[in-house]
């Protein structure tokens, strides 16, 4: 069995290896999948918070399913670490982001009333 580096090891060079095409034609499908389970999950219960992340070099890009949804009711949630503690912050624009630790980009607001809630987790690095 594989352990978490490992894993992780893996993940990021398959990733790497990804043409910058098929990381588009990836993150636009994973972009038209998310948006129809989404609708879905709104005709039966409307939900208004979205959990988002901020991609890194190779990862899917969500933005543009973001910019989408500032649009409508959702408010979206990103994260940040501060200690050892997972923090969401909403974020009204795209442009509400700074660089922080390790080039993450962060929600430049992070005011006590723009925070969901936070984790406490361990780390895996």
């Amino acid at each position: 069995m594989l352990d978490t580096n490992e894993i992780r090891q893996r993940v990021a060079s398959f990733r790497n290896e990804l043409s910058n095409k098929e990381r588009d034609v990836r993150s636009n499908d994973l972009r038209i999948r998310l948006k129809d389970q989404m609708f879905k999950w709104d005709e039966q219960n409307r939900f208004f918070a979205v959990l988002c992340f901020y991609p890194l070099k190779k990862e899917v890009d969500l933005i543009p399913l973001y910019e989408e949804f500032l649009l409508t009711e959702r408010r979206l949630f990103f994260p940040k670490i501060i200690q050892d503690d997972l923090h969401f912050y909403r974020v009204e624009s795209l442009f509400d982001f700074k660089e922080g630790s390790f080039g993450v980009m962060e929600p430049k607001d992070t005011s006590p009333n723009k925070e969901l809630f936070s984790l406490n987790i361990p780390r895996l690095t």
